[in-house]
Formats: C-alpha cells, structure tokens, sequence
C-alpha cells in the first residue's frame, strides 16, 4: 500500500514546452503543403500525430495557434539579429553590415520564408498579428539604423538609409523561395553599399529630395 501511494503521488511531466514545439512543428510543415488557409486544426493534428483537442488544450484555438507561430518566427528572427550585430566588425561596421545581411548564414531557408509571408498576408486580418510583425519590423529597422549611426553620426539622412537596406534585404529574402542565383546576392550587397556611400558624401536633406 506505502508503495502504491508513493507511485500515485509522483507529479505529472510538464509537456507544455514540448507539446507546443510539436504541434508549431506540425503547424509549419501544413502551411508549407496546404497553405495557411487550408491549415486546418485536422490536418495540425494529423501531421503532428495527436488529437484535435490536444490543440487547445497546449495553444487554444486557430487564432492562438496562428499567434504563436508568429512569436516563434519572431523569435527566431531576433536570436539570428542579435548574433549577427554581436559579430559586425567595429573596424568597418557598416561594410561588415551589409556582408552579414547577405551572407549565406543570415539568408533564410526557402520554407522559413514562405512561412514569414503567409503571416504577413494573414496580419491583414488578425490585428494581434499584424501589431506583432509591425513591432518586430520596426525593431529590426531601428537595430539597423543604430549600427549605421555609429559609423555616421552626423548624418542627416541615416534613417533613411536603414529603411533602403532593410527594404532590400526584405525584398532579397522573399525572393529566396525562387532559388535566386549568388549573382542576386551581390546585387543586394552592391545596392545596399551604394546607399552607404551616400552617406560618406553627403546625404541630401530629406526635405529637399523632392
């Protein structure tokens, strides 16, 4: 009886953390086959090989699933920034920047793409998404800019200049799903260091440029 009681109150494994990974997992691989519309909780639970209501019981319903597939992307996206700002080179900052945007390493996986832009099409019509991908959009751009800032100080037209590179690098990378040649590549990096160069020689006053 002492034995049986002891075994009765061992405490449950948490599998939240992992239950959720399994679920997002399966959530990923259906929008890649189906599409984000055709992602239905079935075919969630189907692919990740557990009940429906499973589902909601981890993560809630098609909209919450929908929200943390977008804080895992973001997620994500900010661990991958924050390593490249650590490793720029402060010699050369603004180069180093632009090699590190369009590197092999910070290109995305064709599939991690296509997910980024069924969540941008899908902001449209979930407000907690859309806010979400807003922030993180200006967060990038604003870690961008504050690296070009260190290099140009004085310059009157650095925000600009962040919105041209990251505007870039966006279209570069929705690109990537078309298996776009090195040559690409280097035409991003070209792009992005003769918005640089502006810099150096002067920037237009934003309110003349027109």
């Amino acid at each position: 009886m002492k034995i049986y009681n002891c075994i009765a109150e061992m405490p449950r494994r948490d599998l939240t953390t992992e239950r959720t990974g399994q679920i997002l997992d399966a959530f990923e691989q259906c929008i890649l086959r189906y599409g984000l519309e055709a992602s239905s909780l079935e075919r969630i639970a189907a692919q990740a090989r557990i009940k429906r209501p499973i589902i909601r019981h981890y993560i809630g319903n098609r909209n919450a699933l929908l929200r943390a597939m977008t804080d895992r992307l973001i997620a994500r996206y900010r661990a991958q920034t924050k390593a490249m700002i650590a490793a720029l080179d402060p010699q050369n900052r603004t180069k180093s920047l632009v090699d590190a945007l369009f590197s092999i390493e910070m290109e995305e996986t064709a599939e991690r793409v296509m997910i980024f832009e069924h969540l941008v099409l899908a902001s449209a019509r979930d407000e907690t998404t859309r806010e979400k991908m807003a922030a993180w959009t200006n967060e990038f751009t604003q870690q961008i800019e504050d690296q070009i800032c260190l290099s140009y100080p004085d310059a009157s037209c650095v925000s600009d200049t962040a919105f041209g590179l990251v505007s870039i690098y966006f279209n570069y990378v929705s690109l990537l799903p078309l298996q776009i040649s090195t040559q690409t590549r280097d035409q991003a990096r070209a792009a992005s260091m003769q918005l640089i160069a502006a810099l150096g020689s002067g920037c237009e006053p934003t309110d003349q440029a027109h």
